[in-house]
């Protein structure tokens, strides 16, 4: 059932583009305010740290409302839209300070997306017992690693 807070009818995808159009929009302004100033890696890392400093401290109804928001399936094309429109953004922002491919920046921005995404849902089933910090930032991490080491394989 849905919490009494949240649509039940057709305006569901236009209450969930209501919460994350303005997401998106602040991403873009903090990549604008941040490319070329802040190496991609360390900027990402700080929004990620928002991200879990801002989730972990709303308590159990933003977990409550979180898991009820990712189950309802008419909203699967804006979750999609969401995820694309963060892939997008993160895309341009490994073009710019890494001068690689469109194609080589969208798969590991993509790839930060998904495992954060994987993490978030992880700590959505466990939000005592779940280290989303620990875990946002093994993330990052290793895709990091990654792509430092596929770079230089492409750049030699």
């Amino acid at each position: 059932m849905s919490p009494p807070y949240l649509p039940t009818s057709p305006p569901r995808p236009s209450f969930f583009s209501g919460i994350s159009e303005p997401a998106i929009a602040k991403l873009k302004e903090r990549i604008e305010a941040n490319k070329g100033v802040v190496p991609f890696f360390e900027f990402f890392r700080e929004i990620q740290q928002d991200f879990v400093e801002t989730s972990t401290s709303k308590g159990q109804k933003f977990v409550d409302d979180s898991v009820y928001l990712r189950t309802q399936v008419e909203l699967l094309p804006a979750w999609i839209d969401y995820e694309k429109n963060q892939v997008e953004l993160l895309t341009d922002y490994i073009q710019h300070d890494f001068g690689v491919t469109e194609i080589h920046a969208r798969l590991f921005a993509g790839m930060l997306v998904s495992a954060n995404i994987h993490s978030f849902d992880l700590w959505l089933g466990d939000p005592v017992g779940y280290d989303l910090k620990a875990s946002t930032q093994q993330n990052v991490n290793e895709v990091e690693r990654i792509f430092l080491s596929a770079t230089k394989i492409t750049n030699t």
